[in-house]
């Protein structure tokens, strides 16, 4: 192994573990819901919005954290950005947490749920990013 190859290891390996190469902070992602589902505290009056709703959210490099759209089905809530990946081969994945909330996000899929002393509410959905 030559000096040369060395050197090409040891700066792909310093590439592939520094934060450039894992955030794509700034990223807007366009999604359309699968499912919403909620329930009251009381185990009553499950709800299921089978009509689609659309929402958009963005990456905040600022804040490190996932900043909803006006109007979407999260209301002004914000979510901190507690892991991510973002590979070169299109694999991304990051996990996210709120005060009574807990996301995640894995190639195009979106899972969010909520808990309070109201109920449940549950929300999937598909995403493109742009």
């Amino acid at each position: 192994m030559t000096v040369i190859d060395i050197m090409k290891r040891l700066l792909l390996a310093l590439l592939l573990i520094s934060p450039v190469s894992f955030a794509d902070w700034g990223d807007t992602y366009f999604c359309s819901t699968t499912l919403i589902w909620g329930v009251n505290s009381n185990g009553e009056q499950p709800v299921t919005a089978k009509k689609v709703k659309t929402f958009k959210f963005n990456l905040n490099k600022a804040n490190e954290s996932l900043v909803f759209s006006e109007g979407s089905p999260f209301g002004y809530e914000s979510l901190d950005v507690t892991f991510t990946i973002f590979a070169r081969d299109g694999q991304e994945s990051f996990d996210l947490k709120g005060d009574r909330s807990t996301a995640a996000y894995h190639n195009g899929v979106f899972t969010y749920s909520h808990t309070s002393t109201r109920g449940v509410r549950v929300i999937t959905a598909d995403c493109d990013k742009f």
